[in-house]
């Protein structure tokens, strides 16, 4: 979506009317009247997302009528060159930095508190990658089982060409679709192309608009279906059932009031990795590796003792407290610092250490 996004910035207004609501245009177009020429934009680092599309509208018709269309952007927090996707994005509208604080002048100022970053970076476990690959295999399959059916296939028709009760074009339909609602759109036409490549109306969608089918195009799409043709229809009751179980596996909570987005057991897989774990460990190990190992002295702060959530995590212990104490304690080198576990109802240390203690 990012990269879809980046793309429309730099197209002619016009072709942004296309995706922006009719609201939004309507109010561009009155600043436009009204004869503003300067636009000024806090936390400018925002424009990667919708504002984006809306903000380029804006300058592009300021332009048109031979105003400047100038903008002036504020932010602490820059978008990274190494993102060339987002950087891109916001290069295009805002070009490059004109003045910049440095740091270490604010702290100076006594503004900022002095800091140091310091970031390890973990992949999921072998275990957990698995995990990963095998859910989104799930959910592959339960589009196909829901989306490629008449009944989920005349939904996706019915969003890409909305009725006007006129004879109109598909390609003035889909754009009108796409003005009411971009991101339902979309996500319609590049499921459509996975489900029925075949389909006549594919043919007809542009690539640079309707390129990767992702998770989050799925699950919008799958949970909109349900709650919109399944709840509805009483003949549907087990197949609403089937979507509603399924979708919950996937974080989605399906009830008769809406949809509500709850944890995905992705997320949290990669929120409580063992890795992180083991990054605790080989984080030890180098700084004892320093020449101040023997003035080492580290203490390891987590959230909580013992998570109830297991989705997706490799081996018997639950994510927590315990489970980096053991590591800890079996790593050789780590033992050497005599790990202790306090928590507001645990105390544990190793065998060898309590011996040592109780002898001195």
């Amino acid at each position: 979506m990012s990269r879809l996004r980046s793309r429309f910035t730099r197209q002619h207004p016009d072709d942004l009317a296309r995706v922006l609501h009719q609201n939004a245009v309507e109010l561009m177009d009155a600043i436009v009247e009204a004869g503003i020429e300067t636009i000024v934009l806090d936390e400018c680092h925002h424009l990667l997302d919708h504002w984006a599309l809306v903000v380029a509208y804006l300058a592009g018709r300021i332009r048109e009528r031979g105003g400047t269309g100038l903008l002036i952007g504020l932010t602490a927090t820059l978008p990274s060159p190494d993102d060339e996707t987002e950087f891109e994005n916001y290069d295009q509208l805002l070009g490059k930095v004109d003045y910049e604080v440095p740091t270490p002048a604010v702290v100076k100022e006594g503004h900022l508190a002095p800091y140091r970053d310091h970031v390890w970076f973990t992949e999921p476990t072998p275990a957990e990658a698995g995990f990963i690959r095998h859910h989104e295999g799930l959910l592959y399959e339960l589009m196909f089982q829901v989306l490629s059916t008449p009944d989920g296939l005349s939904y996706l028709e019915s969003q890409l060409l909305p009725a006007s009760g006129e004879d109109e074009d598909p390609l003035v339909q889909l754009d009108r679709a796409l003005a009411e609602d971009f991101p339902l759109t979309r996500s319609c036409a590049v499921v459509l192309r996975e489900v029925a490549p075949q389909h006549p109306l594919v043919a007809a969608l542009p690539t640079t608009l309707f390129d990767r089918c992702s998770t989050d195009d799925l699950l919008t799409v799958l949970s909109r279906f349900a709650h919109t043709r399944l709840l509805s229809d009483p003949d549907a009751q087990k197949q609403w059932e089937y979507v509603r179980r399924s979708l919950a596996d996937f974080g989605y909570h399906l009830t008769d009031r809406g949809i509500r987005r709850g944890r995905n057991p992705v997320e949290t897989t990669l929120a409580f990795s063992a890795a992180k774990d083991h990054s605790a460990v080989e984080i030890l190990h180098r700084e004892l590796a320093g020449p101040d190992a023997n003035r080492i002295r580290a203490v390891v702060v987590t959230d909580f003792v013992v998570h109830g959530n297991h989705r997706g995590q490799s081996g018997d212990d639950a994510a927590g407290a315990l489970r980096v104490f053991d590591l800890l304690a079996r790593d050789q080198l780590t033992a050497r610092l005599a790990p202790v576990l306090v928590t507001a109802q645990h105390l544990r240390v190793r065998d060898a250490d309590a011996a040592r203690s109780q002898r001195h």
